[in-house]
C-alpha cells in the first residue's frame, strides 16, 4: 500500500506538469523542459525519482505499442554526492547518554545486549574506525593505550585484511574506553577472538548491528527523522557519522593533518583533506590574521 502511494504521488507530479503536446508527440526536449520544471518545484532527490517514473512509463508505452521510441532515453537527473553530516557534540552526549540507559533496562534481554552494544558505540566515537573495522576488531588489538586495526569485514560479511595498506594502523583511545572494552571482554578468551562476537564467536553483521544496536540507540537519543516520501521514522545519523565526528574533533583541535590521515587511515593526507577540509571554517579568521599580520611583525624588527 505504501509503494501504491509513493508511485501515486509520482504520478499526480507528472500530471501536474502542463504538457503542451499529446504523448505521441513528445520529444526529448520537452522532457528536459520537464526536468527543469522538476528541479524548481522539487527536492533534485524527488525529481530524479519522477524522472525516472517517467522513463518507465515511457518504456511501457513502447512495449504496447503506444508509442515508437522513450524520448525520456538519456534524460536524468545526477544524484548529488551526499554531504558528511557531523553531528553535534551535543548529539552525540545524547548518543553515549542513550546507550548508558540502554545498558541499564529493566529488560534483562535489552541490558545484555546492551552490555556489547554500549562498549562499541564508545569505541565508535572515541577511535573514529569504520564501522566494519570494530565489528572486526581482535581481542590481541585492544592494547593499553590504543586500539591496532589489522582487519575488517567485507561485503560478504567475512573478517579479512584492511582494504588498503593504510588500514592498518593504531589508534589512539584513551583510556576509559579502553578499560570498558576490557570490561566486557571475556577474561579466558582466545587472543584471536572477536571482541564484539556473537555468542558462537562468529562476527556481528552490519544489518542487524544497524537494526538491533544503532536505530535504537538513535530513537533513545531523540535523533529520528521523516522520510519525506514515505513518512517513516529512520535515524536522523548513520553509524558512520561517529567517524566524521571524531576527524571532526581532530581537526577542530588543530591536530596535524598527517596524524588525522593516519588515525582514520586515509591513503593520502589529500584524501583527508578533500573529505574533511570544509569542516574547517572557523580556522579562516585566525590564518587571514596571521597572513595581514605578518609584513607588520617584520616592520617592527
Amino acid at each position: 500500500m505504501a509503494v501504491m502511494n509513493l508511485y501515486n504521488r509520482r504520478a499526480e507530479i507528472i500530471n501536474a506538469y502542463h504538457w503542451e503536446k499529446a504523448l505521441q508527440d513528445i520529444t526529448k526536449p520537452d522532457i528536459v523542459n520537464f526536468r527543469s520544471w522538476l528541479l524548481k518545484q522539487y527536492s533534485r532527490d524527488q525529481s530524479r525519482k519522477v524522472l525516472s517514473s517517467l522513463h518507465s512509463v515511457m518504456l511501457e508505452m513502447v512495449s504496447r505499442g503506444h508509442i515508437g521510441h522513450d524520448p525520456a532515453l538519456g534524460v536524468r537527473i545526477q544524484a548529488e554526492a551526499p554531504e558528511i553530516e557531523v553531528p553535534s557534540h551535543v548529539e552525540v552526549k545524547k548518543i553515549l547518554r542513550a546507550a548508558d540507559e540502554l545498558a541499564k533496562a529493566p529488560h534483562y534481554q535489552i541490558r545484555e545486549a546492551w552490555k556489547r552494544y554500549r562498549p562499541m558505540i564508545y569505541l565508535a566515537v572515541a577511535s573514529g574506525m569504520r564501522p566494519q573495522e570494530y565489528v572486526a576488531l581482535s581481542r590481541r588489538d585492544v592494547l593499553n593505550n590504543g586500539i591496532r586495526v589489522s582487519q575488517a569485514m567485507d561485503r560478504s560479511g567475512k573478517i579479512g585484511t584492511p582494504k588498503s595498506r593504510a588500514g592498518y594502523r593504531v589508534i589512539d583511545v584513551g583510556p576509559e574506553v579502553i578499560a570498558m572494552i576490557r570490561d566486557f571482554m571475556e577474561k579466558d578468551g582466545h587472543p584471536d577472538d572477536l571482541v564484539f562476537g556473537t555468542r558462537t564467536g562468529k562476527p556481528m553483521q552490519l544489518v542487524p548491528f544497524r537494526a538491533s544496536a544503532w536505530a535504537p540507540v538513535m530513537k533513545k537519543a531523540g535523533l529520528m527523522v521523516k522520510d519525506s516520501e514515505t513518512g517513516k521514522e529512520h535515524p536522523k545519523y548513520t553509524p558512520y557519522a561517529l567517524r566524521h565526528f571524531f576527524a571532526s574533533c581532530l581537526l577542530m583541535k588543530n591536530c596535524d593533518i598527517k596524524y588525522v590521515q593516519a588515525q582514520m587511515g586515509h591513503a593520502r593526507a589529500a584524501l583527508t583533506l578533500d573529505t574533511y577540509g570544509h569542516l574547517l571554517p572557523s580556522m579562516d579568521d585566525a590564518r587571514a590574521a596571521t597572513t595581514r599580520a605578518l609584513v607588520g611583525e617584520l616592520l617592527s624588527t
